[in-house]
């Protein structure tokens, strides 16, 4: 007897949505840089 026992959404991912993902990861790594390098730029080395 199998007993084993596999999810309904097993093998049905969307790869499309993995895609958006990593761009949506890239882009808020991006803009979280530009934030602190542009934040560290208006202080200035005193």
């Amino acid at each position: 007897m199998n007993a084993t026992i596999t999810p309904p959404s097993c093998g049905t991912h969307d790869p499309s949505s993995r895609v958006k993902g990593i761009v949506i990861v890239v882009a808020l790594h991006g803009v979280i840089g530009y934030a602190r390098v542009s934040g560290m730029a208006r202080k200035g080395w005193t």
